[in-house]
């Protein structure tokens, strides 16, 4: 193993194959692999709560908008889900300054006071105050924070129990702020390669899985891939190994899913440098690939 990192946890069709830890499976960062979990925690939503459609406009749902509603009038859950809101926002022009501006003073206050350019609604630009927003529509359904909803409809299921999740005024962090351990990363991992069922429990529909790893924006191919529902998506066609769609948290945090080889890996590493972000993927295609075939 690369000595950046800190977990590898390969299962392979209903086994765990790989469990590996330097120095052991801790409660830990995973980053934006957060927005991951908070699309499958949209997708139980959306099963609870039939009236809510991707279509519809975060006006009917967000009754925290009180200023530029012509403008948001215009955005839908589906724009938020897939990064094309049109928000202003340079997370991937200069990594954090957003993030650091936002958790200075009240999260969703600084997030409902960036300007829309409306023109950009449907373009993809990567942006944490969407998953901030998507958090603030479960509460406002649910009457708890977003982290105190996956432990009833996701974790507990799941026989998680071990979670921290940053939280302001009753509000989850959305985009970042989750910390668990890699093998229970792996077990949602593994619940959504199994068409969402986990121990012949229902978890997540099947039909959002396929929604949430289809390419809804542009995303970053020649970086990353496509973009989904808050999941990347990589085609062979843009990384010339496989089809899969993954979560990603900075520094190289990742929850790979190949459906075509019955495949799921969780791979941290430690804080590092930009230049060792994708560590994990060459050591997908190098070696995790070649060792799991059948």
């Amino acid at each position: 193993m690369a000595p950046v990192f800190t977990d590898v946890v390969v299962v392979k069709n209903n086994s765990v194959i790989v469990d590996w830890h330097n120095p052991e499976d801790k409660v830990n960062f995973i980053f934006s692999c957060t927005k991951s979990i908070i699309s499958i925690l949209f997708g139980i939503l959306l099963e609870e709560h039939k009236k809510i459609s991707l279509d519809d406009s975060i006006i009917d749902h967000l009754p925290q908008i009180k200023t530029n509603v012509d403008k948001y009038q215009a955005i839908t859950i589906k724009n938020l889900l897939s990064m094309t809101s049109g928000i202003e926002w340079k997370e991937m022009i200069k990594a954090n300054i957003e993030y650091n501006k936002m958790v200075k003073g009240d999260w969703l206050e600084y997030v409902l006071a960036k300007p829309i350019i409306v023109d950009n609604i449907g373009e993809f630009n990567y942006c944490d105050g969407n998953s901030l927003l998507l958090s603030a529509i479960i509460t406002n359904y649910t009457g708890v924070p977003a982290h105190e909803y996956a432990k009833e409809v996701l974790f507990q299921p799941l026989n998680i129990t071990k979670t921290k999740w940053k939280e302001q005024n009753g509000l989850t962090m959305g985009g970042t702020g989750l910390h668990m351990k890699a093998k229970d990363l792996a077990k949602i991992g593994y619940m959504v390669l199994n068409n969402g069922i986990y121990d012949n429990k229902g978890i997540l529909s099947d039909k959002w899985i396929k929604a949430m790893s289809s390419i809804h924006s542009a995303g970053h191919p020649n970086w990353f891939g496509n973009y989904g529902l808050h999941w990347w998506i990589s085609g062979k066609d843009i990384n010339e190994h496989v089809n899969m769609f993954y979560a990603l948290g900075a520094h190289g945090q990742y929850l790979f899913i190949i459906p075509e080889e019955r495949l799921v890996v969780c791979i941290r590493k430690k804080v590092g440098k930009m230049k060792d972000l994708c560590l994990p993927r060459d050591f997908l295609f190098s070696t995790i690939l070649p060792f799991t075939k059948d």
